[in-house]
């Protein structure tokens, strides 16, 4: 598997399983080897690409403003449709998802049940979890996941899934997302921090969107610089080996491992302050897109997700 940049040619042995897209910005391509044939399939509301080795998905609903209703209902569907289709793929692991969410922020008032728009799209998600894998939460395997903010009213999910077996990861430096309490929500966020598989041979880490949160606590509000500093040490400490090895895996990564960045960034003017604290890992071959949008909790003003691959 080769990770680059959206301007990068595709080499001519390898084929496009997927071209990341924020409205109109492409962000990164993910090219699997040319020599598997990739299939496209229609599944409900997802458009499907399978090779022998991965399998890739999006789906796009469209949500009017402001309506936290149908953005519930609408994740539901996705989800459920998204466990149908892995049902009928029973070869492959569900890894990794990105979850692009309208109006991410927005307050909704009472009586509504939850309280923001991201709360809403966590009861739909948390919902679709329950109903294929039963009530107790101990036993769902939540995947590696980024919740951001989207580009317009539409809702959209992307989704990786691979034969090769995926290991969950959890930081030792932070709650796991499904432990949260109330004060974020009714119906926590369900995602693990990280995801370890092996692409084609090579150990791989999926980091999960990674922002400046402690135990489950937003930490060093107004200071943007500050929390992309906490939230690149986080992704480092997940990637560790102390983090990683009591959990089951045999490696460890450093900065140096990183393939593709992704920095998202709540606030316009913050886009070249943070630029010049990430631009020392392009000596390491990172490929890092900056995005401009919404973060899921409203005083987060940046946030990372990263591949790591040992080369």
């Amino acid at each position: 598997m080769l990770f680059l940049p959206s301007d990068a040619p595709i080499p001519s042995h390898g084929q496009p399983l997927l071209r990341s897209f924020f409205g109109a910005q492409m962000i990164d391509q993910w090219v699997a080897d040319g020599a598997s044939t990739m299939v496209v399939e229609l599944h409900q509301d997802y458009i499907v690409r399978v090779t022998n080795d991965y399998l890739v998905a999006e789906a796009t609903l469209e949500i009017p403003p402001g309506d936290a209703v149908t953005l519930q209902a609408a994740t539901y569907r996705l989800y459920r449709g998204l466990f149908n289709l892995l049902h009928t793929h029973p070869s492959y692991n569900l890894t990794r998802i990105w979850n692009f969410v309208p109006q991410i922020n927005l307050p909704i008032p009472p009586p509504a049940e939850h309280a923001d728009m991201y709360q809403h799209f966590n009861a739909g998600r948390h919902q679709a979890f329950q109903e294929c894998f039963g009530n107790n939460r101990q036993g769902w395997t939540p995947p590696a996941a980024s919740g951001m903010g989207s580009a317009d009213q539409r809702l959209h999910l992307t989704l990786f899934a691979t034969t090769a077996k995926p290991i969950f990861i959890e930081n030792r430096l932070q709650t796991p997302a499904a432990h949260y309490s109330y004060r974020y929500g009714r119906t926590p966020p369900l995602f693990a921090r990280g995801a370890f598989v092996t692409l084609d041979d090579t150990p791989t880490f999926l980091a999960s969107g990674t922002a400046a949160i402690r135990g489950e606590d937003s930490c060093l509000p107004d200071d943007a610089e500050g929390q992309l500093t906490m939230a690149l040490d986080n992704l480092l400490t997940l990637v560790s080996a102390e983090n990683l090895l009591p959990q089951g895996v045999p490696c460890s990564f450093k900065a140096r491992d990183i393939r593709l960045l992704r920095l998202y960034y709540r606030h316009a003017h913050d886009h070249d302050k943070l630029q010049r604290l990430v631009q020392p890992l392009t000596r390491h071959r990172a490929n890092i897109t900056l995005i401009n949008t919404a973060i899921c909790r409203p005083e987060l003003l940046a946030e990372v997700e990263a591949v790591f691959s040992i080369i």
